[in-house]
């Protein structure tokens, strides 16, 4: 069975966000670890 191919977009679309706001927040907005575990 083949993967709908909304999935696939939708994971094309929101993992490069996830990625660039985690690696915004690192950079720009140092916090525990903790804290940014609980946002995401």
């Amino acid at each position: 069975m083949e993967k709908p191919p909304s999935i696939e977009r939708w994971g094309l679309a929101v993992l490069p966000r996830l990625v660039s706001n985690s690696w915004a927040q690192a950079i720009h907005l140092p916090q525990p670890p903790k804290v940014l575990g609980l946002q995401m």
